[in-house]
């Protein structure tokens, strides 16, 4: 059981690390978006466009870092999947904010 609840940390620990850098080129994008183009298309970017230019640059800068996540059997799929969820969650609570 105790090997469980580790593996668990693990995998939290892994998708928060994968979130955390890929989200930080994303918000790099967006923020930049935002400033030529206004708060909501910053917002819009962050949730949406973002993303892929995100993936690209983490492909580019950290691209030998998914076989770390694949060895410990998160898929580039579901990491993917998952931030995009998170990022989108966010930027649709942002825009509800912002009107």
């Amino acid at each position: 059981m105790i090997g469980w609840q580790f593996y668990n940390k693990k995998m939290i620990q892994a998708r928060l690390k994968y979130y955390y850098d890929l989200t930080l080129y994303n918000f790099g994008f967006s923020v930049l978006i935002g400033l030529l183009i206004g708060v909501n298309a910053g917002i819009i970017s962050f949730g949406t466009f973002g993303m892929p230019v995100g993936l690209m640059l983490y492909r580019y800068f950290q691209s030998n870092q998914y076989y770390f996540y694949y060895n410990l059997g998160l898929s580039k799929k579901a990491l993917i999947t998952t931030t995009w969820i998170i990022n989108f969650t966010i930027a649709a609570f942002l825009l509800f904010l912002v009107k």
